[in-house]
C-alpha cells in the first residue's frame, strides 16, 4: 500500500486497495491472454484468425462466392492478414490502457510523476512486453517479427494516448466564469 493510501480515511483506503487489486488482476489477465495466444503454434493461431477472417468476409463481401477464385484468394489473404495485425494492435492497446491506469492509481505523491511521464513509463513497459512476446514466439515455431513489435507498440501508444486525452478532457474542462452558456 502506498504512503498516500495510509493517509486516507478507512472507507477511502478500502476503495483504494480494491481498485488497486482490480487493476492489478485486469493487467495480469491481459498479459496472460497475450502470453497464451502467443504460445499457440502457427497452425492453431492461423485457425483462430482464419475463423475470424471468414466471419469478417461474410459481412464485408456478401457476394464473395461470385468472385473469381484468384480474387477470392487475394481478398481472403488480405483480410486474414488484417485480422492478425488488428489482434496485435488491440491486445496491446488494452495493455497500454491497463498499465497506464495501474500506474496512475499506484503512483505515490513521493514520485508525483506527470501524466505524460506515467504514459511514457507505460509505453516502455508495453514495448518490453511486446519484445518478450516475440521472443516467446521463437519457442512456439511461429518465429519473431519486428513488424509485430511495431504494431504492438503502436497499439499501446494509441491506447495510452486515448486514455491521456480522456483524462485531460475530463480534468481540464473550462470552468464557468459567471457567464451562462
Amino acid at each position: 500500500m502506498s504512503r498516500d493510501a495510509r493517509l486516507l480515511p478507512r472507507e477511502s483506503r478500502a476503495a483504494y486497495v480494491a481498485v488497486a487489486w482490480v487493476l492489478t488482476l485486469l493487467l495480469l489477465a491481459n498479459m496472460t491472454v497475450i502470453f497464451l495466444l502467443s504460445a499457440e503454434g502457427r497452425e492453431d493461431s492461423g485457425d483462430r484468425s482464419g475463423r475470424i477472417a471468414e466471419w469478417a468476409l461474410d459481412r464485408m463481401y456478401p457476394d464473395f462466392d461470385a468472385y473469381p477464385e484468384e480474387k477470392q484468394g487475394a481478398i481472403r489473404e488480405n483480410v486474414h492478414h488484417a485480422v492478425r495485425k488488428l489482434a496485435h494492435f488491440s491486445e496491446f492497446g488494452l495493455l497500454g490502457v491497463l498499465s497506464a491506469l495501474w500506474l496512475f492509481h499506484m503512483d505515490s505523491r513521493r514520485l508525483a510523476l506527470k501524466q505524460w511521464a506515467k504514459g511514457g513509463i507505460s509505453a516502455v513497459f508495453c514495448l518490453l512486453y511486446a519484445v518478450s512476446d516475440e521472443v516467446h514466439q521463437i519457442f512456439t515455431g511461429r518465429g519473431p517479427a519486428v513488424t509485430d513489435v511495431l504494431i504492438d507498440t503502436w497499439g499501446a501508444l494509441t491506447g495510452i494516448g486515448a486514455l491521456l486525452l480522456i483524462l485531460w478532457l475530463t480534468r481540464w474542462r473550462p470552468q464557468k466564469r459567471g457567464i451562462d452558456s
